[in-house]
């Protein structure tokens, strides 16, 4: 068994990101989402918090 996690702040990339892994992959043990929000860059202050989507895949290989 085998998990695979994809994230980024624009939902379309993690759409297209697990659309492409899922038809590749089989069979599919789990998918889970979630979502945070924290800065694109804790080094820099100033700059705006972004909501981050994530999806995790447990997969057999």
């Amino acid at each position: 068994m085998k998990i695979k996690i994809f994230s980024d702040h624009e939902p379309s990339k993690v759409e297209k990101a697990v659309n492409n892994f899922l038809s590749k992959h089989a069979p599919i043990k789990k998918i889970a989402f979630s979502t945070s929000l924290k800065d694109m860059d804790e080094m820099v202050n100033g700059n705006d918090e972004k909501l981050f989507y994530s999806v995790m895949i447990v997969y057999d290989d």
